[in-house]
């Protein structure tokens, strides 16, 4: 039986899952990551309105109940969750603070705890202030700027629709030129839709993507085994897939991968509750299927060794495994997937490279370095055992004067050797 005070915390993002939906093997590592996050409360001077994490996560509710006063229907349109500003929902805050009021009522302190709040909920940090370069995974959310506006920022559509002059087709890559209404589709697609702009000298062209396959081969553990790739699993979506080539005390290239699939999955199943694109979420969790196949036994081996086995008993998650080879399927990791397919194209690195690749396809390589060494092998005993001949046959040889030497000074120790043997046994010349 799930507990209760997990649950809750799961509910405070998806108000609609009940205990019947809750496995709570599948969220073990998504709430050990709510709790990690909400260590930065525990100070005595910590620079947040809110103590623990059950009150940072009922600000969600409060940001909920802010728009259902305002006669907005959260379940049928979500959008208008995502339209508050952040000024507007601090101002709301500190007009009506918690029970109990607020552990710092500092305007400062409630937006740090309302972004905290907003991180958990959609996945990726949120900052108020200024986000640095060294803080890629954050995103800033400006005082006067709504949360939808906020994720498009950290998530700008890609540039796969464009608005074509009339008279032609821009030229370019067509696999990028897909309307923006096939990557944010209409949530009622009976609504009415906006009318066109009114200029007539633009009109929009929608064109077919363009098929690229991607390598069969292409999964993390591939990566890992022929690529030398070490695995950082983040819980920042926008960290996803980001690779780090050289850092400090790192000697091999690191993969960012985001280790929530439950979340992505619970997105999707509960869309009315979603502040993020549902494409995103969509193409999110398609990278992580292509990534981390469940019909793979390599993969299963490698998660297991990774204790992160909650990925892989998630299976699909409800989503089609056709178009994950085909790179035109992805948009907002489309650049990112194409490295990754390049990199499994070329030769393994580091010590893998050394061993045959799956499927052959390094054959002529791995028989021309094994053929080679085995020639420099053989060439080295030659040599070796050609020095060791010359060692012994000089042995052989000291060996033998030594011994007819022994002879000779044997001989002429016989009676008359002298006039026998004049030439070897005269005076002197014995041991010459």
């Amino acid at each position: 039986m799930a507990s209760t005070i997990e649950l809750n915390r799961i509910s405070a993002i998806w108000p609609s899952i009940s205990q019947g939906k809750f496995d709570e093997t599948h969220y073990s590592s998504f709430l050990k990551h709510l709790k990690t996050s909400a260590e930065v409360l525990s100070g005595i001077d910590a620079p947040y309105a809110t103590s623990d994490l059950d009150q940072t996560l009922h600000l969600l509710d409060r940001t909920r109940q802010m728009v259902q006063a305002n006669n907005y229907n959260i379940q049928n349109n979500p959008n208008q969750l995502g339209q508050l500003i952040r000024h507007a929902v601090v101002t709301t805050l500190i007009q009506s603070p918690q029970t109990g009021g607020w552990r710092s009522p500092a305007n400062t302190s409630i937006v740090n705890s309302l972004c905290l709040a907003l991180s958990l909920r959609i996945g990726f940090e949120v900052s108020p202030t200024r986000v640095t370069r060294s803080r890629i995974g954050a995103t800033q959310w400006p005082d006067t700027l709504s949360i939808s506006d906020m994720i498009n920022d950290a998530f700008p559509v890609p540039d796969h629709a464009q608005t074509i002059p009339q008279g032609g087709v821009q030229q370019g890559n067509m696999a990028q030129q897909i309307p923006a209404q096939a990557l944010n589709p209409p949530l009622n697609p009976a609504a009415p839709q906006n009318p066109p702009p009114n200029n007539p000298l633009q009109i929009s062209v929608k064109l077919q993507p363009v098929s690229q396959p991607i390598d069969l081969r292409l999964t993390l553990e591939y990566l890992c085994t022929y690529h030398s790739f070490d695995v950082l699993w983040t819980s920042n979506l926008k960290e996803h897939l980001q690779i780090q080539w050289q850092g400090k005390h790192q000697s091999r290239p690191l993969i960012m991968i985001y280790q929530h699939k439950i979340f992505l999955w619970n997105e999707l199943r509960f869309p009315s509750h979603s502040l993020l694109p549902p494409p995103l979420v969509s193409e999110a969790l398609d990278t992580l299927n292509l990534l981390l196949p469940y019909n793979s036994t390599h993969t299963s081996k490698f998660l297991a060794s990774n204790k992160r086995t909650h990925l892989y008993a998630l299976g699909w998650c409800g989503r089609s495994s056709l178009p994950l080879h085909n790179l035109s399927h992805y948009h907002y990791f489309r650049d990112q997937i194409a490295e990754l397919s390049d990199i499994v194209n070329g030769a393994p690195t580091g010590i893998p490279q050394l061993k045959l690749d799956r499927g052959a396809r390094n054959l002529m390589g791995f028989l021309n370095f094994w053929v080679a060494l085995l020639v420099g092998v053989f060439t080295i005993f030659s040599i070796a055992f050609g020095s060791a001949s010359l060692v012994l046959s000089k042995w052989q040889y000291d060996l033998g004067v030594v011994q007819y030497q022994l002879s000779l000074a044997q001989a002429c120790l016989t009676p008359n050797a002298t006039s026998l043997l004049p030439r070897f046994c005269a005076d002197g010349m014995l041991g010459q």
